[in-house]
């Protein structure tokens, strides 16, 4: 079972951030509230955070991302990958698209369908583009393309930061409500509360609810998911030129 500490760059930017930021209203009401200064409370957030409670929260954070990705994707029109190889949609660079077309099937061995058979079929097009870009996402682990996992991890971000919104929202409103019945409760029994204290905590959680309510944006996500997948598309081309160059000196030497 993975910690927190062995989860990779990847899962610790896109995936847990995202969740943090879900779960800072839960231990700042508990603070807010004066429980931490029971001794198995920390405790027990300490064992969860180092075990299984990080890994459990990317895990989920990353499958909501994904569901608000599908969602996304049928918005946009495709993912961003297949709709920077179609040749029935306009481009801006269509000298760049045709180079990137040639380089992902010299890589995958995936023969991508003409511009006229892909008018003819629009679906069959787009099932042999993401069966090569399928092919291709390893390059996201690619020591020699630090851009690729660098844009990877930011559209994977903003895409989980929208798809978990509606969770942050959530916690952030459930933690205010917690935080106002206690202090009722308190005025009527011997438990004591901290005014200054509460209202700091309700103070900085309606500051979380109010980012989560601002910064999710699906247009953020978007354009992060174009910005990775030209960089992956310039990793796919340089890898070609390398196996092309690699080939050409072998064919030389055999000679």
């Amino acid at each position: 079972m993975k910690s927190t500490v062995a989860l990779s760059a990847y899962e610790r930017k896109a995936r847990l951030t995202p969740g943090m930021l879900g779960i800072a209203p839960v231990t700042i009401t508990l603070v807010a509230l004066g429980l931490k200064a029971y001794p198995a409370v920390p405790v027990a957030l300490g064992v969860l955070s180092v075990t299984v409670g990080g890994y459990a929260l990317s895990v989920l954070v990353g499958n909501a991302g994904r569901r608000a990705q599908d969602r996304m994707y049928e918005r946009w029109g495709g993912r961003p990958t297949t709709q920077l190889l179609r040749t029935r949609d306009e481009s801006s660079n269509p000298r760049q698209r045709d180079i990137w077309r040639q380089a992902i099937e010299e890589v995958t061995g995936v023969q991508l369908l003409s511009k006229r058979r892909e008018a003819a079929n629009s679906v069959a097009a787009d099932h042999a583009i993401e069966a090569a870009t399928d092919q291709v996402r390893y390059l996201g682990q690619d020591p020699r393309f630090p851009m690729v996992a660098n844009e990877n991890a930011a559209y994977g971000f903003e895409r989980n930061m929208w798809g978990f919104r509606w969770v942050g929202r959530y916690v952030a409103l459930v933690c205010l409500a917690v935080i106002g019945l206690t202090c009722l409760l308190a005025r009527y029994t011997s438990f004591h509360v901290s005014a200054g204290a509460a209202i700091s905590g309700a103070v900085i959680n309606v500051m979380i609810l109010t980012g989560w309510c601002l910064f999710p944006s699906e247009e953020r996500a978007k354009e992060a998911g174009f910005r990775y997948a030209r960089q992956l598309l310039h990793a796919v081309t340089q890898v070609s030129r390398t196996e092309s160059s690699s080939a050409t000196e072998e064919t030389q030497e055999d000679s």
